[in-house]
């Protein structure tokens, strides 16, 4: 193994050791855990997480990733300059002498020293979590923000995440490098309880919270307001995205839905006891058995399905978009494997002895190449086809009243879009109306699901009934399911890891979990967190709070 194998094996074996502690990454891929990954489960929980906690546990296999394909590296370099062969050199005079095996190499003053830092801060990072950890767990009042599912109608809301921010007139949008800051959540601050924050901070008018990006760092930006006002946009659009996309591809088709976060009512929960605690968050389980997005991929799907049926013009056009998308996708990845071809040919060319018989060699790669100018021929054909579908029922979006017989008429015509293969092979159907089980990337239909479920949540914060029953009914299921999972929370000692806090000294002013209920997205599906210093709260001075990811 040649000296970079060891350690990239060894590292990438300690990243996936490490996520899966965190994330339960190994036991989601089956149904059943498989013994291995139980029996690694069981040390891991008594050898360390008794030891360390949970924090403290992660910090470790965190080093442990970074310092172990280190040494890794270092042995195989040792090795490898104890397995070569010795050289003979000749000289003019004939003198000869054999080059004796290098002794092994101490550490350097250099190596020395970066292994000192790097195993002082990895205690260091131990010791901080296990305080974390120790601070977090001691009883204290704290109030979740539970998004509200079902909305009602005509129920007042005073407190919301994602959308925009409602704020008095005269108000300016916080920018940050003269641009929009992305806004985050607004919470009625007479909802607070008076003991949260041990009585800092106010208890009337409304706290805004927004976010970007200054000399290439996350910074917060607060806004403590008495009256609630009307909604308000950006000046302009938010110039950088921080949210999870369910329109995956890079493709030119002009969504009719915008990005962003859907506006979420939430209700101010007060919790005085562990098991008052609404939020469900279960370490090392899967909850993939009850998630309803994991049981629609499992039982597959129909467009005759009522819950996934477009409903009325905008979502058919919707659905025409989608699978325009899938067809552009498709090209834009044969092109890319086309542009790669003469890359392949210039490989073979300067490297003929790994090849053998360079003739076949270069034969294949242009039957590839073939393949792929084919691959991105007829799906460029489909594209073209369901845009010219999609121009034709715009059309009748004006002049038409929707009816479920011109919608089936969409459909059909639609199914029966085909891929001309070569060579006189039958031609298969671009867009199926049914999905198979256990079937997902590469169907249309599953791309359809997601964008479906996503932008139905736009509809569904601004009215409930736009929706008909079937979409209300599954979109509230799984919106249930990600609520209870994706709370944030309003606290002393912030939940994740994060480096810059002082324990007794700042308080936790917001923490935001990644979310697929609004869209958002936060490092490797971390956490967002606000923090600020009490002594600022007492002020309610809110010009310095602080922002990081936990890690």
């Amino acid at each position: 193994m040649k000296p970079l194998g060891r350690p990239l094996l060894l590292f990438v074996s300690m990243a996936i050791i490490t996520v899966h502690f965190d994330t339960g990454l190994l036991a989601s891929f089956t149904e059943k855990i498989p013994p291995a990954v139980a029996a690694m489960d069981t040390v891991l929980g008594v050898g360390l997480v008794s030891w360390l906690g949970h924090f403290g546990t992660l910090a470790f296999l965190a080093f442990l990733t970074v310092l172990l394909p280190i040494l890794a590296y270092r042995q195989s370099l040792h090795e490898e300059r104890l397995t070569q062969p010795r050289r003979r050199i000749s000289k003019s005079a004939h003198v000869q002498r054999t080059v004796a095996k290098a002794p092994k190499a101490g550490l350097s003053p250099e190596d020395r020293k970066f292994a000192s830092e790097l195993l002082l801060g990895a205690a260091g990072a131990v010791q901080r979590s296990r305080e974390m950890a120790a601070a977090y767990e001691r009883p204290s009042l704290f109030v979740r923000l539970v998004p509200r599912v079902p909305i009602v109608s005509g129920v007042p809301v005073r407190s919301w995440l994602g959308g925009n921010p409602s704020l008095p007139a005269g108000t300016g949008w916080p920018l940050c490098e003269g641009q929009p800051a992305a806004f985050l959540a607004q919470i009625d601050c007479s909802s607070l309880p008076l003991g949260l924050w041990e009585g800092a901070g106010p208890r009337t008018g409304w706290l805004s919270f927004f976010f970007g990006v200054e000399n290439d760092r996350l910074v917060a930006k607060v806004l403590h307001t008495l009256n609630l006002g009307r909604p308000v946009e950006p000046p302009s659009a938010v110039g950088f995205q921080f949210f999870l996309s369910h329109q995956t591809w890079e493709t030119d088709v002009d969504w009719p839905i915008p990005k962003g976060t859907p506006q979420w009512p939430v209700d101010v929960v007060q919790v005085s006891r562990p098991e008052e605690d609404p939020w469900i968050w279960r370490y090392g389980t899967s909850d993939k058995d009850d998630n309803p997005r994991s049981i629609r991929y499992r039982t597959g799907a129909s467009l005759n399905d009522p819950g996934l049926k477009p409903f009325d013009w905008t979502t058919t056009l919707l659905m025409l978009d989608t699978a325009a998308a899938h067809a552009q996708s498709h090209v834009k990845r044969s092109e890319k494997s086309l542009a790669s071809v003469q890359k392949a040919l210039d490989r073979v060319s300067a490297n003929p002895e790994r090849y053998g018989d360079l003739d076949a060699a270069r034969a294949r790669i242009k039957s590839h190449a073939l393949g792929d100018d084919h691959r991105a021929s007829v799906w460029k054909a489909c594209e073209l086809k369901v845009r010219a579908l999609r121009a034709r029922v715009a059309e009748d979006a004006v002049r038409l009243p929707f009816s479920e017989a011109l919608l089936d008429d969409v459909i059909v015509e639609l199914s029966t879009i085909e891929l001309q293969r070569r060579d006189g092979e039958p031609a298969a159907r671009a867009f199926r109306i049914e999905r198979p089980p256990n079937s997902g990337l590469g169907y249309w239909l599953y791309n359809w699901e997601s964008i479906a479920q996503s932008h139905a949540k736009y509809w569904y914060v601004s009215d409930p009934h736009i929706l008909p029953p079937a979409w209300r009914e599954k979109l509230e299921a799984q919106a249930a399911f990600d609520a209870q999972r994706e709370m944030g929370i309003m606290c002393d000692v912030p939940y994740g890891y994060v480096h810059d806090f002082m324990i007794g000294r700042e308080v936790t002013l917001l923490e935001l979990p990644t979310s697929d209920l609004l869209n958002w997205k936060w490092g490797d599906v971390d956490n967002l967190v606000l923090t600020i210093q009490k002594s600022d709260l007492s002020r309610k001075d809110f010009s310095r709070v602080n922002l990081q990811v936990t890690n």
